[in-house]
């Protein structure tokens, strides 16, 4: 019913990227591929300051780092490229929970691991919190890697042990391995090309930064899904003693703030602050601007179960700009293929 199974190509890397400013569904649709697809090596390129989030066999799944195709395939290698953040704590709990056999991971050396006072210094009074950052140490590690002031993977005493570059173009050419490469973030909070400095993370997920993370060139790049949604957010502006202290950044033009209750559903909160999330009706200028941008071969639109209460009239879409695939909750039995926009219920 997904119409998934062709989307790993063997010899080549397959991604997925989020648009909007993040909270997308990546962690469904990635489960929903790895479900349909043999993957040989399962990429990372996250850091603690996201999450994807999926359910599967009635339980829900919340990852920061192990991509979430790994936690559904259960053979397949896991590599987290030269510019993932790694929480030691955090990664070492999520090989216990996730039931992951050690041996499976592959940690770029310089891949950049969060020190207390990372965090520390993200938590200064007027710092990044004023642009409602998750201050989870992970922009003061990437700065401290270019001041070549950091703690590497390879340096690490618990994670040195993971260090290994993994010769994926070798094995693209050798063995046909299916590479598949998951995200963190938004396109909208790209520090490049997103929509408002500084109201944006520290890093890039242009495709071809995320090949270069991984040492691939361009000529194996594969398929790409754009995984947006219908209503976009932002983390919720953040507080202290019932005032606010910081502001998430605008959203587009052409879209109006609501809220949840708007919708007629439960508030959304943050993976990570665990906030309210700010909300807004469906920019057409952002979607099209992440279709010419990215330029996808796939492209999931989440959520489209918040037009069923009809208070908002469905996007009419041309054909450049049609979705292929649609999401109706947050099972990857509830992604549809795209039928001109028609809203039917989809149980789990």
């Amino acid at each position: 019913m997904r119409h998934l199974d062709k989307f790993i190509i063997p010899g080549k890397v397959n991604m997925c990227i989020g648009g909007g400013f993040g909270s997308t569904g990546k962690g469904a649709i990635s489960a929903a591929i790895a479900m349909d697809n043999d993957i040989t090596v399962s990429c990372s390129t996250t850091s603690p300051n996201a999450g994807h989030t999926f359910y599967w066999d009635d339980r829900k799944y919340v990852t920061h780092l192990i991509p979430a195709s790994a936690i559904i395939n259960k053979r397949n290698q896991i590599y987290f490229s030269a510019e993932s953040v790694i929480d030691e704590d955090l990664l070492l709990k999520e090989i216990d929970e996730f039931n992951i056999d050690p041996a499976r991971i592959a940690i770029h050396p310089r891949a950049m691991v969060i020190r207390q006072e990372d965090k520390n210094q993200e938590h200064q009074p007027g710092g990044i919190e004023v642009i409602a950052s998750t201050q989870s140490g992970t922009g003061a590690v990437r700065a401290a890697k270019i001041l070549r002031q950091p703690v590497t993977v390879e340096q690490h005493p618990r994670l040195k042990e993971f260090a290994r570059v993994l010769p994926l173009m070798r094995w693209m050419d050798d063995f046909d391995a299916g590479i598949y490469v998951e995200t963190g973030q938004g396109l909208g909070l790209d520090i490049n090309h997103g929509l408002a400095y500084p109201y944006c993370t520290s890093r890039s997920v242009h495709p071809g930064q995320i090949l270069a993370e991984l040492g691939v060139l361009p000529q194996y790049m594969g398929n790409l899904m754009l995984c947006t949604r219908t209503f976009p957010i932002r983390v919720g502006n953040p507080t202290r003693d019932g005032k606010e202290v910081g502001y998430s950044g605008p959203f587009y033009d052409d879209s109006t703030e609501i809220q949840f209750k708007d919708l007629g559903v439960e508030d959304e909160l943050t993976t990570v602050t665990k906030r309210v999330r700010r909300v807004s009706t469906f920019s057409m200028e952002q979607y099209e601007y992440e279709i010419d941008f990215l330029r996808p071969t796939h492209v999931f639109l989440n959520f489209i179960n918040y037009y069923e209460n009809g208070k908002f009239p469905i996007p009419q879409f041309t054909k450049k700009y049609k979705p292929t695939h649609v999401g109706y909750g947050p099972y990857p039995d509830q992604i549809r293929p795209w039928e001109n926009g028609i809203i039917h219920r989809v149980q789990k």
